[in-house]
């Protein structure tokens, strides 16, 4: 299977490229996932809020929202290996590892946790799957 098909032809605002299955967090949305909808034959983020969960908006339209940012995909898969920088994708590791820090992975634990040094001071950091994204640089 050819990843490049399921590229929108969207980036955010830092560059990424936006592919099918994409979560999507941004600070005064909720998590979103990238659709493709049928009738407008458009990709779509629909909301993943369980309050509002037909919410949706076109993808051309928040692409150059800054604060925008993904954090999973949720029709790929790829295993974090040691030695891989990924991207912590969550706020509740601590005042060292922010929302989308760089970490290098040294320890996969086990299919679900990996631990991680810090480019910047070398801590280390336990992250589950699901807490970070893997490098997408060769999607």
């Amino acid at each position: 299977m050819d990843i490049a098909s399921f590229y929108t032809g969207y980036r955010t605002a830092q560059g990424e490229k936006i592919y099918l299955g994409d979560k999507i967090r941004g600070k005064f949305f909720y998590k979103m996932q990238v659709q493709y909808e049928m009738e407008s034959q458009t990709f779509v983020l629909v909301s993943q809020n369980p309050q509002s969960p037909y919410r949706k908006y076109l993808v051309s339209d928040l692409e150059k929202i800054n604060g925008l940012s993904i954090v999973g995909n949720q029709l790929f898969f790829k295993e974090a290996k040691v030695g891989e920088k990924v991207k912590i994708t969550v706020d509740n590791k601590g005042e060292f590892f922010p929302f989308g820090s760089l970490v290098e992975v040294t320890e996969i634990s086990d299919e679900w946790n990996i631990q991680a040094k810090s480019l910047i001071n070398g801590q280390l950091v336990q992250l589950k799957n699901g807490e970070f994204l893997e490098d997408r640089s060769g999607w």
